[in-house]
């Protein structure tokens, strides 16, 4: 079982986008969440199936919503490091957004060391 870490760039997405949903109707706001804690859930658990997308970024896509949920898996620790929540139609996602993931890992792991990341409470959201 691997523990979830949401950095703060991440979190904010994720709230950026409840609000966006929230501001339409409300009930897609409720079932955004859902499948984002249910993806967060199964990350828990299942990291490791998903596809690498460059030097050991790994992207998980919601199923009904067209967000991907960004990360890396640290074995050592067992911890799941999700720095990004991007919707799949975005400018920079494809190759701009992975040398972007690529080049903010560095700055990801430091944040982790420096304790200046969201502890992946799933309640939260």
């Amino acid at each position: 079982m691997y523990k979830i870490k949401i950095l703060p760039k991440a979190n904010l997405e994720i709230r950026s986008t409840l609000d966006w949903y929230g501001s339409i109707y409300e009930e897609l706001k409720v079932s955004i969440i859902f499948e984002i804690k249910s993806k967060l859930s199964f990350l828990e658990s299942n990291p490791e199936i998903y596809q690498i997308i460059s030097d050991k970024i790994r992207k998980a896509s919601l199923k009904v919503f067209p967000y991907s949920i960004y990360f890396k898996i640290d074995e050592l620790k067992k911890e799941v490091l999700v720095f990004r929540f991007r919707h799949n139609k975005q400018k920079s996602v494809n190759k701009k957004v992975e040398e972007f993931h690529i080049s903010q890992v560095p700055e990801a792991e430091k944040e982790m060391r420096e304790g200046k990341v969201a502890r992946g409470n799933l309640k939260e959201l």
